[in-house]
């Protein structure tokens, strides 16, 4: 594998340096040990090759800082063009239309897309992130030295993904409202509940469906704090409003 000498010459302390570092040394593994089957799958590499960068600067050098200000970033990106950019499946000829949306779609949206997989997998009791780890783990085993297209990834993401529920004694009524996406589009957001005794804390996730989504909840104790996307897991602003 090569790696130019600007890889390792870069220094600052805003974290992009880490990332850019890690993101070139995990193509050993996505773009190289896996290869996208073409065009509309670059994303498989770039995107994992970023994600596996920002996942660096968390799990190995405990910057959870620069981890989010990252991620936020990049959400930002990407909403601003959110009206204009090509799909993530236009992959490396987006640069033919706006070089800018190349990065924005296999870099910044493909890694958003992993880490909305990492926090649908992860389990909220115990910030267990083995059922994702595993995924990906699978997803290698079963391709490398191997060409691998988005619908493969996504075959291997199915056998994986799983869903929990839990019984309480109070119940919860909450709304959610969502905008720019379609009609039916759904999405199961991560909401964090606070009670009386500050030490403590659930999560649970809420199945976001169409504009409008109302949901119950059974809960052991009266909440006393709401939060919703409290791990950024949806690449999506959120805001509070009165529910009258």
């Amino acid at each position: 594998m090569y790696l130019p000498v600007w890889t390792f010459q870069a220094i600052g302390d805003s974290g992009y340096e880490e990332i850019l570092r890690s993101h070139e040394m995990a193509h050993q593994w996505w773009g190289i040990g896996v290869e996208p089957a073409g065009y509309r799958d670059r994303w498989l590499s770039e995107g994992f090759a970023e994600f596996s960068g920002l996942w660096y600067m968390q799990i190995v050098l405990h910057d959870n800082e620069k981890f989010f200000r990252h991620l936020k970033h990049w959400r930002r990106e990407i909403r601003a063009r959110r009206n204009d950019a090509p799909p993530i499946g236009i992959g490396w000829r987006a640069v033919q239309l706006n070089p800018r949306d190349a990065t924005l779609m296999d870099y910044y949206k493909g890694a958003w897309v992993l880490h909305m997989l990492r926090n649908l997998l992860i389990d909220l009791r115990t910030m267990n992130e083995d059922a994702f780890i595993a995924t990906m783990r699978d997803f290698y085993r079963q391709y490398r030295g191997r060409r691998a297209s988005t619908r493969d990834f996504q075959k291997v993401v199915e056998q994986h993904v799983g869903m929990d529920a839990q019984g309480g004694h109070y119940t919860l009524r909450l709304r959610v409202r969502q905008e720019d996406v379609p009609e039916h589009f759904m999405m199961p957001v991560p909401l964090k509940i606070g009670f009386a005794d500050t030490s403590l804390h659930a999560y649970v996730r809420i199945k976001v469906t169409g504009p409008v989504t109302e949901a119950t909840l059974d809960l052991p104790a009266e909440p006393r704090r709401l939060e919703l996307n409290p791990l950024e897991s949806v690449l999506a602003e959120m805001k509070e409003e009165d529910w009258n």
